[in-house]
């Protein structure tokens, strides 16, 4: 007899007698009787095994290790110390052998031998088989046990098993005639992709139709998702989440069903309104592959075999400015603070781009209303700035971050313990008779109020009541931005919305609720920041939001890093902390200064004769831009803001300047406005680059050619009617149709 599954149970009484060779002291009782004995795997104080009979099957439990759950095979695995799936022709070994059954190791069927070796040792068997196509992966993909009764085949499948691709080995290719089923897809294959390959840092990715060739591609460092064959591309929700923004390869294979994948991916595509920076279609040679070229080491020079597609994403740049983002100036900052920056990125691994925004944060929430900056008779700004740091997931956007508020946050976390000294004292006082308090002193008995500067998860009517006690000014920062935006629409009913126009442009705000305490601020200070992904950037496209000039307020910032970096052994120097924490410490302890009536004097700057100069040259040129007939109505709205940006970053400058000993706190010197102009063309084009990851939905589909106007324009360029049918893969009947209309 042959060594099987179920010859081992035949032969030891379902597991009974495997059971009685391991634990000694099993009493022979029938089923109903039988009582906890100890586990032989590990050192019991009581009995707590119990084994039992179910539907014909031996089975144990023990009541103090949950995992231990399980039939026999399981049983032995942790006895054996094997694990139970991928060794488990080497479990019926051990139990054929210690309990001397005499059963047949091998199979004098090749076939059966091979479809056994798969089923009890697929690991081995996949990773072989990965070796054979050219693929040497740390982590492999494997048969899943999930599958009954499959071929000889390797069945590869990703972690969350949503997706398969099988080979078949040794050259059997009939399934049939060996009397084997086909392999059976337990989920739904059109809502599934195979990501094992997918690396989401990668700005490009392959699209693929089998497993084997998404593998293939990340075999030489590239991204790569599966799909599974023509007949199971997913929807266009699912395929947006891996393509969205990215250079997009289709990588069918070398053959008409390859073909055909292409075509039917550009359509979904197309139809779906994905927005994608480019898309090329790789023509392999016919009758190959992604796999077959890594096999022949070709895959790594498929470049030569790409071919660009142009409608739709191509001819974008006839519609709307093919702007990228911009790296950050960073001369417009002290010696001293552009080192630091730049060390956090050597020791850290942050962004320039996101440091240098975050400090400007944390300056701007540090001087709070301390001083405004007078752009000229009832024109003031303040120094507050919503600013959003966006990228893709793991590219390092909250921690430059969180190190840039860290003093701002000790600072709070004084004033938390100042706070509750002061309200234990007030409690105690509280319990006194006025008598005894009047003894002590205590004439006038006040609940004490905490000073602090940030906040994060908060109510509109909490922050202005914070807000009303803290009358310096706020940072509100919120890790994930896009819950901050979306708490507008969860208090619609509080004008949330409205109430942050108004802070931004610092207009009085008052409050009145039935049964409250009304609230009124004057010219309100709270500056707002966090991250967001670049994918997600597009909810902020809501018409409850956008069509009220928002988004127009929101400076954006973009990593400068196009992958993650790997850790490195380098430390950042506590020179450099020490260093920053003061500089934002001497912001923090400027005075707030008040009139006799209670009145909030914020200290003024001017600019100077040559400054105001140079402000009003930079306007006529911001203006001149506002104005001109190319600028669309989106860039229209941003550029109109700018002018107030641009006086709050003369402003946050100088008084950086100042703190780090280069500058007075008199006036706005002129090499101060040449560095706010750097600064706010920087911000210009991150604007324009953002609202058109923002707007693409909306702007694109309204703009996009269709496919008849693309055949007229590449007529135009002389492209013949075999060409034009080429590229737009239509018949060169239909493209000729076109042409004569």
């Amino acid at each position: 007899m042959k060594l099987t599954k179920e010859n081992v149970l035949s032969g030891t009484n379902n597991g009974w007698d495997f059971y009685r060779q391991v634990i000694k002291n099993l009493p022979v009782l029938p089923p109903d009787k039988l009582k906890p004995v100890k586990n032989p795997f590990y050192a019991d104080t009581k009995a707590s095994l119990s084994i039992y009979l179910n539907n014909g099957q031996w089975l144990f439990k023990d009541f103090g290790q949950p995992e231990y759950a399980g039939d026999v095979f399981h049983f032995a695995a942790h006895y054996y110390k094997l694990d139970s799936k991928r060794d488990f022709f080497e479990i019926l070994k051990r139990i054929n052998q210690d309990l001397n059954l005499g059963l047949e190791e091998t199979s004098d069927n090749p076939v059966m031998h091979q479809l056994a070796v798969i089923k009890l040792n697929a690991k081995k068997e996949a990773s072989n088989y990965l070796q054979t196509r050219g693929i040497y992966l740390k982590k492999g993909f494997y048969q899943s046990h999930a599958y009954q009764n499959f071929p000889p085949a390797v069945v590869f499948v990703n972690h969350n098993q949503s997706g398969f691709e099988k080979r078949y080995i040794a050259g059997f290719s009939t399934l049939k005639e060996l009397g084997l089923p086909k392999t059976k897809y337990t989920g739904i294959k059109q809502n599934t992709l195979y990501v094992d390959a997918y690396d989401q840092t990668k700005s490009s990715v392959f699209i693929c139709e089998g497993a084997i060739n998404a593998l293939s591609f990340a075999q030489i460092g590239e991204s790569a998702i599966a799909c599974f064959g023509v007949g199971n591309i997913p929807n266009g929700k699912i395929l947006e989440n891996y393509i969205k923004n990215k250079i997009v390869y289709l990588a069918g294979d070398g053959d008409q069903a390859g073909q055909n994948f292409n075509s039917q991916l550009l359509n979904l595509i197309s139809e779906t309104n994905i927005f994608t920076l480019k898309i090329y279609r790789l023509n392999f040679p016919k009758g190959s592959d992604a796999n077959d070229l890594l096999v022949q080491d070709e895959l790594i020079h498929y470049q030569k075999y790409r071919k660009r597609i142009l409608p739709f994403y191509e001819y974008r740049k006839i519609i709307l400015k093919n702007y990228q983002p911009a790296l950050f100036p960073l001369d417009v900052f002290t010696t001293n603070l552009k080192s630091l920056i730049l060390e956090l990125n050597r020791t850290l691994n942050f962004p320039v781009n996101y440091s240098a925004a975050s400090i400007l944060v944390a300056a701007s929430t540090a001087i709070g209303k301390t001083v405004k900056i007078k752009v000229k008779n009832g024109w003031y700004e303040q120094a507050v700035l919503y600013m959003i740091l966006s990228g893709r997931s793991g590219m390092n956007k909250s921690h430059p971050l969180e190190f840039a508020l860290r003093p701002i946050l000790k600072y709070d976390e004084i004033q938390k313990k100042e706070y509750d000294l002061a309200m234990e004292q007030y409690e105690q006082m509280v319990e006194l008779t006025a008598k005894e308090r009047n003894e002590l002193g205590y004439t006038d008995l006040k609940p004490p109020v905490l000073r602090q500067i940030m906040v994060n998860d908060i109510t509109p009517e909490a922050l202005q009541m914070v807000h009303s006690q803290n009358p310096r000014g706020l940072g509100l920062f919120k890790d994930e931005i896009l819950g901050w935006i979306n708490s507008f629409d969860r208090y619609s009913n509080s004008g949330e919305l409205q109430m942050w126009l108004s802070m931004w442009s610092g207009t009085n705000i008052r409050t009145n609720r039935s049964g409250r305490r009304p609230i009124y601020l004057s010219q309100p200070f709270v500056s707002v920041y966090g991250t967001i992904q670049n994918a997600k950037l597009t909810e902020l496209a809501k018409p409850s939001i956008s069509s009220t000039g928002f988004t127009d307020r929101i400076l954006f910032t973009f990593s400068e890093m196009q992958e993650k970096p790997y850790m490195n052994t380098q430390d950042l120097s506590q020179n450099y902390i020490d260093y920053y924490d003061k500089l934002i410490n001497k912001l923090l302890q400027i005075p707030l200064e008040t009139d006799e009536k209670g009145q909030i004097q914020s200290k003024i700057l001017n600019f100077s004769g040559k400054s105001k100069d140079m402000l009003l040259e930079w306007n006529r040129y911001n203006t001149d831009m506002t104005n001109k007939n190319f600028t669309s109505e989106t860039e229209r709205s941003l550029y109109a803001k700018l002018d107030s940006y641009f006086a709050r970053f003369a402003l946050i400058l100088q008084m950086l300047y100042w703190a780090d000993g280069e500058a007075d706190m008199l006036e706005i010197s002129p090499e101060t406005v040449e560095k706010a102009i750097e600064l706010i063309e920087y911000c210009r084009q991150n604007a324009i680059y953002a609202h058109q990851l923002i707007h693409n939905s909306t702007e694109i589909q309204a703009n996009r050619v269709n496919e008849k106007l693309v055949a007229q324009f590449l007529k135009s360029r002389n492209k013949s009617i075999r060409e034009i049918a080429d590229i737009l893969e239509k018949g060169k009947s239909t493209v000729a149709e076109w042409l004569k209309s």
